[in-house]
């Protein structure tokens, strides 16, 4: 079975170290080989589903998703 790219994005995300801080949609569309465009439309859809947390900065004048950080739900006590 294939792994949508939204899959293989949130994987890359949840396995990153929380150290690292959030990933950019540049580095991600590097590491899987894809357009900017396509980790954009992937990141909206993301967001939008309150999967990860936008890091947003202004780009020529308009506000654009700059990276993606996974949400972290707390451990249970």
């Amino acid at each position: 079975m294939t792994q949508s790219l939204s899959d293989v994005v949130l994987k890359a995300l949840r396995d990153s170290s929380p150290d690292r801080g959030p990933l950019s949609l540049a580095d991600l569309a590097r590491r899987f080989g894809v357009s900017p465009a396509l980790i954009t439309s992937c990141a909206k859809q993301l967001v939008a589903e309150g999967l990860v947390e936008p890091t947003m900065a202004m780009h020529r004048g308009v506000l654009a998703i700059q990276s993606l950080a996974p949400v972290r739900t707390a451990e249970p006590v």
